[in-house]
């Protein structure tokens, strides 16, 4: 296995990323980058020098983030013998041989996700939940849980477009596959409260963005997992530890105005990945010398 391309999508108010996103991804990872922007490249700082920006406009009848967010894994089929990987704009790599080597005794035509645990270890406390336990609108359907579950993120998921097509029905349109989403209302934060929140009327629907906040992330669990029980899918989970192989924006100190992290770890090529506390340019310094302290870019 190798990822031919990583698909990211933004708004303009987080693509400051893209441009660092894009050179390590490319440079270092061998990985071509594309973004789909919802909004305009010239109101951006957004570069092309090492991926291509796709701009879009926002449908007015469909909420933002979930257009956002989805439109990551409806792109996998304008390529189906691509190998592709959802990216995430804030989520930096830190470790080559992590995205590349780590993989390639994979099968090619199978569906990897590198962080299948990320979730279920901190929230249920198994490593393999996802596979055992299903994902959290699952449970909450069948057995009335309103427990976290055992969700996959909704970045890292890495496979041809061709399975993306067949697990994720994409061969609806864009609308039609966010609309699905919408209609059911068992998607995103506000349906998996306890008590869930009161489904947004259409004039609240674009900008409602909490309500379908990891919206993506559960559909796609929920998708993924039947494939896996339909065994249509040949499904293998890396794993890291985001306590220990990450730095967390959640380890960003405001007193330090800094990452607090094991600077050793980074060091001994121990860590995966940055994701970033926010907003870009809060944080941009700290971010660059991370990056220079990887040595990724002497990985090349």
């Amino acid at each position: 296995m190798k990822i031919d391309k990583v698909i990211f999508s933004t708004s303009e108010e987080y693509s400051k990323f893209w441009n660092i996103q894009s050179k390590i991804y490319k440079e270092v990872l061998g990985i071509e980058p594309i973004c789909i922007l919802y909004g305009e490249k010239k109101n951006t700082d957004m570069t092309e020098e090492y991926g291509k920006v796709i701009e879009r406009t926002f449908d007015p009848t469909l909420p933002k983030v979930l257009q956002i967010t989805w439109s990551k894994f409806d792109f996998t089929k304008s390529e189906p013998d691509t190998v592709w990987m959802i990216g995430d704009i804030d989520m930096i790599p830190l470790h080559k041989d992590y995205f590349t080597t780590h993989i390639s005794s994979a099968p090619e035509d199978a569906y990897l996700h590198l962080n299948y645990a990320a979730i279920s270890v901190v929230r249920r406390g198994v490593l393999d939940g996802f596979v055992k336990e299903g994902p959290a609108v699952l449970r909450r359907i069948r057995y009335g849980c309103h427990d976290s579950g055992a969700d996959l993120p909704a970045h890292y998921h890495v496979s041809k477009g061709s399975n993306f097509i067949d697990v994720y029905e994409l061969g609806r349109s864009f609308h039609e596959q966010v609309s699905h989403i919408v209609d059911s209302g068992i998607y995103g934060h506000g349906a998996h409260c306890q008590p869930p929140w009161p489904k947004p009327s259409q004039d609240e629907l674009m900008n409602f963005e909490s309500f379908y906040w990891l919206a993506e992330e559960n559909y796609s669990s929920v998708m993924l997992y039947n494939a896996c029980v339909a065994n249509t899918i040949q499904f293998i989970g890396y794993h890291y530890d985001n306590r220990v192989n990450r730095i967390d924006r959640s380890m960003w100190s405001e007193e330090k105005n800094d990452y607090v992290y094991d600077i050793n770890l980074l060091k001994q090529k121990q860590v995966v990945d940055l994701h970033c506390h926010r907003p870009f340019d809060e944080q941009k310094d700290q971010m660059y010398r991370i990056i220079d302290e990887s040595e990724i870019f002497s990985s090349e």
